[in-house]
């Protein structure tokens, strides 16, 4: 019974052994205790104190980890010089983290949200009823960043945001070269962990529509930088071009004077010399507006 009860403590030694310790906890009052770095922890204990009339406590992260050590925790180890402390009223934050799920469903497609956590960047006891949310335009390209909610008064409260969530994304299958018609024969559709992206990652590969904007190494993950609308007319190209006039169809072909995509005005000259404008309605097809 004694070398079982050693080996399961010896065990639990292990456990909690080579952490990396966060850069920022939350605590519901001014006591920092152990459990507010381990929950799981049996053996709790009280390690600092928030001074009174303060939100913030910071503590060297050596200290901590030499405080740590003594309880038991072996290894631990910390990318910052301090870690600090917050305190936070026990508020309901529910409805903001559904808005901020909707936000990243909007920005992606397919998103599989694993969990959402949001802190408040100042102390708060009490949440306004009615606001609206807004971040900036690129927050969504990282699973990590800040947020505001804007209450009727107009005054902005920042939130730090940490989403857990995997999306579908594509990369290129093979070396594409610019001016390349994406397809499902050189790329790929993979699911990835939403980290932090360079610009928004291509979600749907539709044959027909898009093109590479420039040379794309085998394996890049796909981004709109890298993408353009798929020139269906090229300068230079003969176009089968139609005129509908007085409830009749004509159809005459014609040189392209310039590249199009779908639904653009270009100019294109018949066979006579002619000069006429067109709208690109398919691969060398368009209409006579």
């Amino acid at each position: 019974m004694t070398l079982k009860i050693l080996f399961l403590f010896l065990f639990s030694i292990k456990l909690i052994a080579g952490t990396e310790l966060k850069n920022e906890y939350y605590v519901e009052s001014e006591e920092i205790r152990l459990s507010s770095i381990f929950p799981a922890t049996t053996n709790d204990a009280l390690l600092f104190q928030i001074t009174q009339g303060r939100y913030t406590k910071r503590v060297q992260a050596k200290e901590l980890i030499a405080l740590l050590d003594s309880y038991g925790y072996k290894d631990l180890e910390s990318k910052n010089e301090y870690i600090q402390f917050t305190k936070q009223a026990p508020l309901d934050f529910k409805a903001i983290e559904e808005e901020l799920k909707t936000l990243y469903r909007q920005r992606y497609k397919q998103i599989k949200i694993q969990s959402i956590e949001i802190h408040p960047r100042g102390y708060l006891d009490t949440l306004p009823q009615e606001y609206t949310l807004g971040m900036q335009s690129k927050s969504h390209l990282k699973r990590q960043g800040t947020f505001y909610i804007k209450t009727k008064q107009s005054k902005k409260i920042f939130f730090d945001f940490n989403i857990n969530a995997t999306i579908d994304v594509y990369f290129a299958r093979e070396d594409i070269k610019r001016n390349t018609e994406l397809s499902a024969i050189n790329t790929i559709k993979k699911s990835i962990i939403l980290d932090k992206f360079r610009a928004q990652p291509l979600q749907n590969v539709t044959s027909g529509t898009v093109q590479s904007k420039q040379n794309i190494k085998k394996n890049t993950l796909l981004t709109s930088r890298d993408i353009v609308e798929l020139q269906l007319v090229r300068r230079g190209e003969s176009v089968s071009v139609l005129l509908e006039k007085d409830n009749m169809s004509i159809s005459f072909s014609a040189e392209a004077l310039e590249d199009g995509v779908y639904e653009q005005i270009i100019e294109v000259q018949q066979q006579n010399g002619t000069k006429i404008k067109i709208k690109v309605t398919g691969k060398n097809r368009g209409e006579v507006i």
